[in-house]
């Protein structure tokens, strides 16, 4: 006995872990001389040995595995969990594959979906509950829309995230080398469980921790082998999100620039991907919206800016400019020689809507660029084109949605829940920046019919705000009509609204739950009086300032 158990020790799993990589490959012992070994050298053979790993990763698993082991399409590695899954874990995660990944997936598709979260969901437990957790609630908001009951299924989608959050801030979790990777991943699939139920505060408080995780990591990690995702894929995710904190108007965040806005890289002459060309979008609104609020707030400052100061900026808005310029051209030139050859007809609609969707965000750029930070509201009724241009692409993406749900045999208009640019912020400017009665409100009638979610954006609740604020200018625009002597008042023009009624500022805050207290700020005409109600106009019925509260 103690001559044939080293024996079978050794066969059976006991082989140097340290050894050449050929030894190791042949299977036989290695007397681990360097920098060759004896039997390389008797068998005249290539002798190599990994690099050493520094001391603090002792004990850890080695990171190797998650980047080269690729499993064959289909299939899922089974979960290292203890105990098997229940019928509602196991649902939840095919659901997972099949619906969820294609909806967020939609109409630009990212690895970071079809690809890594779906496969490290399958043996990292808290990437696991996070998935369960989002795939349940998805599957039941497509089915009746009411995700605040106590159904039992509500009730086990919350203790799967419960049990994600736990296991994230786990001290012997944080400790993991790959915890950062795990956060970044778990704090997407918490922010879209939050959207999902309407809780928005949370969710934008999982988008700021998740955006100072990323630019600590990027900030001292230099190597991607301690990644499950490329970096990249999660730069493109955060960087939308980013940009969405700014369009919300969340002053109460300074995001990060670290990662986020580095759109200094080179611009094909074409974009070969609508893929490629809206991430690269993506990481262009960012340094530019970005750039236009850091000024908006320095024009706001009675001191004048020092020379130096003031060449730094103009020479950043001209490399800016000139790499949108850039964008546009390289994503002209795609559409231009684009031949379209499709697997199928959700691939033509995907490529469709993908095009249109970046197409309004081109045209909205445009405008917002030549509307210098104080200028009057009234400068915004010189795009009215524009405006009625946005409005009807934005309507054939609804259609194109409602062809698709035809397609598959679906209900009318199913609810879009993606990550992806989208429709929701360009019906939202023309909804409260176009003052023409007819275009406005054919825009809130598609936001609040289209039933999408798009990152932090509900077209639900940015219908609510916009027409509350589009009622409030209108009321004050008849009542300042119908006391000019004209018996007949129709708001149809956006000259028929005058500017000392316009509301130029809405600032949401979001509550704990589905709830929040929007705050509506009218120009005025420089003279403000204030009283018990609030600032008002000379008029004293035009409150300047407004705050109530919407639930949804």
């Amino acid at each position: 006995m103690t001559q044939t158990t080293p024996k079978n020790i050794r066969i059976g799993g006991g082989r140097s872990t340290t050894g050449c990589l050929t030894c190791r490959v042949r299977r036989v012992k290695c007397d681990e001389a360097r920098p060759q070994c004896r039997n390389c050298l008797r068998s005249d053979r290539s002798c190599k040995y990994l690099e050493p790993r520094p001391a603090v990763e002792s004990g850890r698993a080695s990171p190797i595995r998650f980047i080269n082991y690729v499993p064959p399409a289909g299939y899922l590695q089974p979960s290292g969990r203890s105990s098997p899954l229940s019928i509602f874990e196991s649902r939840a995660l095919e659901f997972f594959q099949l619906k969820t990944v294609t909806a967020l997936n939609n109409p630009f598709t990212s690895e970071i979906w079809s690809r890594h979260i779906l496969l490290v969901s399958h043996y990292e437990p808290a990437i696991q509950h996070a998935v369960i957790a989002l795939s349940s609630l998805h599957e039941l908001s497509l089915s009746n829309g009411n995700l605040e009951d106590d159904s039992a299924d509500v009730e086990s989608a919350t203790k799967h995230y419960a049990k994600a959050i736990s296991l994230v801030v786990d001290p012997d979790f944080v400790q993991n080398g790959q915890a950062a990777d795990v956060a970044l991943s778990t704090c997407i699939l918490f922010i879209c469980y939050e959207t999902l139920r309407g809780h928005y505060q949370s969710a934008l408080s999982h988008v700021r921790s998740g955006l100072n995780v990323f630019a600590e990591v990027v900030g001292r990690q230099t190597s991607s082998s301690l990644w499950f995702a490329p970096p990249s894929l999660y730069q493109e995710v955060f960087c939308r999100l980013g940009t969405q904190l700014i369009e919300i108007g969340d002053a109460s965040f300074q995001s990060p620039s670290l990662g986020l806005s580095n759109c200094d890289c080179a611009i094909p002459p074409t974009f070969q991907t609508i893929e490629k060309a809206a991430f690269t979008f993506d990481a262009l609104t960012n340094s530019l919206l970005r750039f236009l609020h850091y000024a908006e707030g320095l024009s706001a400052h009675p001191e004048p800016l020092v020379e130096g100061k003031l060449e730094d900026l103009v020479l950043r808005q001209a490399e800016l400019m000139n790499n949108y310029q850039q964008w546009c051209v390289s994503f002209q030139n795609m559409i231009d020689s684009h031949n379209p050859i499709f697997s199928s007809p959700e691939e033509q609609n995907k490529w469709t809507s993908g095009s249109l969707i970046l197409i309004i965000w081109r045209n909205l750029m445009d405008i917002l660029l030549q509307v210098p930070p104080t200028s009057s509201e009234m400068i915004w009724d010189q795009f009215e084109a524009e405006w009625r241009q946005i409005v009807s692409d934005c309507a054939r993406v609804v259609e194109l949605d409602r062809r698709r749900d035809d397609v598959d045999k679906s209900q009318t208009c199913t609810p879009i829940f993606t990550m992806s640019l989208g429709i929701i912020q360009g019906l939202w400017l023309v909804c409260v920046r176009c003052r023409n009665t007819l275009v406005r409100r054919r825009a809130l009638g598609l936001l609040r019919d289209c039933r999408r979610r798009e990152g932090v954006w509900d077209s639900a609740i940015a219908a609510l705000a916009a027409e509350r604020m589009m009622d409030m200018e209108e009321e004050a625009a008849i009542r300042h009509l119908s006391a000019t002597d004209r018996s007949d008042v129709y708001l149809l023009d956006a000259g028929d609204v005058p500017e000392h009624v316009r509301i130029g500022q809405i600032d949401p805050s979001f509550g704990s739950g589905r709830q929040a207290r929007v705050r509506y700020t009218r120009v005025g005409d420089g003279t403000t009086n204030y009283s018990p109600g609030g600032f008002r106009s000379p008029d004293t019925s035009v409150p300047l300032i407004f705050e109530e509260l919407i639930r949804w």
